[in-house]
């Protein structure tokens, strides 16, 4: 994704900043710009009555909520890219962005913590006519040493609910907040994507003990929140154990959380003012004390949200982080879905996405591989094992095999990054994704020999002969997965393996050892008998002749005289040389000769 990363810090002079583009795809600049924060910020308490009373009016041209958020929205787009070349930059990048076919990620580096409180979310750009925020993707970086790697999970993505209403405090309906949240996720619960678990009356050691239990992806808070002006820092309104509220800092809230192995990578604050930090501490509210405590990213509300809103912000939210987008992708998804409800709503500026360092994908998301059901079983549900009235249950004999409705062949699927990070292709699901409407939803059934059936463990994808069988469909039940049920029937003993049975036998991994074993047995056999020679015995030495000499002869058993040269015998005794050449099997003659030699000596 294109990124525009803008810094944002004090100038020398009261009411200065200097704005830096620290990140584009057309460069870097500079700018001092001038913003009144403390005016801007007397106008806050008409910035929420403008956000509640949208959902509820009527639709003029300009409606009265709206002009006063437009107002703002303008003056921050205005401070922070109003100057020329700012602007430039951000023209440019979106240019770019567009360009790719890609969104322009909006990211601010907000040091000053004046500059906090500001709804940067409903900056309004008048050339355009537009919103920034429901266009691009607008993220507050929080300045932090190091982020984690994505999360590698596997379906589905686990949520802890957390719902604290304290006495003392406005009362909350928990069970239409606990409804609102269930409804909105009922669709990537149904189809297995999110897990959704509560703890009503939340207290600390409730919250503790949970944690400890198992491990949490998400945890979404629902209760009270408020700002400490005196502490400087965000508090969360949990329940005591007397039932009364026990309000808890933003940075124990953050101790506790990391009871969960491994920590929640996302924290989704449905209260109020969970957003604002204080004008000393640039970390002292609770989101970005959160995500300084090591939370990834943290989605928060700025300003008090209606419970339509909230459920309509969960919906959208959820399906995108289930679909497998990024945070902040999925926030504007969350925006978009609270527009959805009616035509001039302005609480879509609400949420606010706090992450820590660069990266945006928090999870690795992989479907999990389901085996064969066996047979006769019925699924149960896995926390008090009732039946499950919506399962498939098939008849004693026959076995269900999930399979791929997908013309593409698993190897060649791409993975499902989930949240995740990019080049993560080690992650292959073992089955492929599908537009709900695509998926026929109620099993069909076909009749197949077990003896055509390979169940063998090839990466849970039994492949089954197509020229083999018929779908036979009876209707469609909404998000149940499709199956193929094969019938049992007597194998005989004549009969071939079928096809797949084939292919699967290549996929095993014995079978190349086995193949490997035999080609190095061969190569060793064809080396032994092409190389290998045997070495020659002592009796088979060759023997070696003493070259014929003019003054000796031997003649042989033949009768046959060979000369031998005896020059290196000269000087020798004769009876000496005489034996030993005897020993070799000559029959010597003698010839003498006058010599000033010694007698008896081989003469040359």
């Amino acid at each position: 994704m294109t990124v525009l990363e803008i810094s944002v810090d004090r100038a020398g002079q009261p009411g200065l900043y200097d704005v830096d583009i620290i990140q584009s795809p057309v460069g870097e600049v500079s700018a001092t710009v001038s913003i009144d924060c403390e005016h801007l910020m007397q106008s806050r308490d008409q910035w929420q009555q403008a956000l509640l009373a949208s959902t509820a009016s009527t639709r003029r041209i300009i409606a009265g909520p709206e002009t006063a958020i437009q107002g703002v929205g303008q003056a921050l787009y205005e401070a922070l890219l109003g100057h020329p070349e700012l602007a430039s930059r951000y023209r440019s990048s979106l240019d770019v962005a567009a360009e790719h076919g890609e969104s322009l990620r909006l990211v601010l580096r907000l040091s000053a913590p004046e500059l906090t409180p500001l709804p940067w979310e409903a900056m309004y750009d008048p050339v355009t006519g537009t919103y920034v925020s429901r266009s691009e993707p607008l993220v507050r970086h929080v300045p932090v040493a190091s982020a984690p790697r994505p999360l590698r999970v596997e379906h589905p993505v686990r949520v802890l609910g957390i719902i604290a209403s304290p006495k003392g405090m406005p009362v909350l309906d928990v069970e239409a907040e606990e409804q609102y949240l269930t409804s909105a996720l009922s669709v990537p619960i149904r189809q297995g994507r999110i897990e959704l678990e509560w703890i009503r009356h939340a207290t600390w050691q409730r919250i503790q003990d949970t944690l400890l239990s198992d491990q949490w992806h998400i945890v979404h808070f629902i209760g009270h929140g408020d700002f400490d002006a005196r502490a400087d820092e965000g508090v969360l309104a949990l329940e005591g154990e007397d039932g009364r509220v026990s309000l808890v800092e933003a940075s124990r809230f953050a101790d506790l959380l990391h009871e969960a192995r491994p920590m929640p990578r996302l924290v989704v604050l449905n209260s109020c003012l969970s957003a604002l930090s204080g004008s000393a501490d640039l970390f002292s509210g609770t989101a970005s004390a959160l995500v300084r405590g090591g939370v990834s990213a943290v989605v928060a509300m700025q300003f008090e949200i209606t419970d339509p809103a909230a459920a309509a912000f969960a919906r959208g939210f959820y399906a995108a982080v289930a679909a497998g987008r990024p945070v902040d992708q999925a926030v504007r998804s969350g925006r978009v879905a609270i527009l959805g409800m009616n035509g001039h709503t302005l609480e879509w500026i609400t949420p606010v996405l706090y992450i820590r360092g660069q990266e945006t994908r928090l999870f690795s998301l992989r479907k999990p591989r389901k085996p064969a059901v066996a047979a006769g079983a019925l699924p149960t549900d896995h926390k008090d094992g009732a039946e499950n009235p919506s399962a498939t249950v098939s008849p004693p004999g026959v076995l269900s095999v999930p399979i791929s409705l997908s013309s593409t062949s698993p190897s060649s699927s791409t993975p499902e990054t989930g949240i995740a990070s990019e080049g993560e292709d080690d992650l292959e699901p073992w089955y492929e994704e599908f537009p709900e409407s695509a998926i026929p939803t109620v099993p069909a059934v076909t009749h197949y020999t077990l003896d055509e059936l390979d169940l063998s463990d090839d990466g849970g994808q039994h492949q089954l002969p197509y020229e083999k069988y018929s779908i036979e469909p009876d209707g469609f039940l909404d998000n149940e997965p499709t199956q193929f049920t094969a019938a049992q029937a007597p194998v005989s003993s004549t009969s071939k393996s079928s096809p797949a049975t084939g292919r699967n036998r290549f996929r095993r991994p014995w079978f190349w050892l086995v193949a490997l074993l035999v080609l190095l047995l061969i190569a060793g056999l064809l080396w032994l008998f092409l190389l290998w020679r045997p070495e020659p015995t002592p009796d088979e030495a060759p023997a070696v002749v003493p070259a014929p000499s003019p003054e000796i002869t031997s003649a042989g058993p033949m009768d046959t005289t060979v000369p031998v040269f005896a020059s290196q015998y000269e000087g020798r005794p004769v009876e000496e040389v005489e034996q030993e050449l005897t020993d070799l099997g000559f029959v010597i003659q003698r010839q003498s000769q006058p010599s000033d030699e010694p007698p008896g000596t081989v003469l040359s």
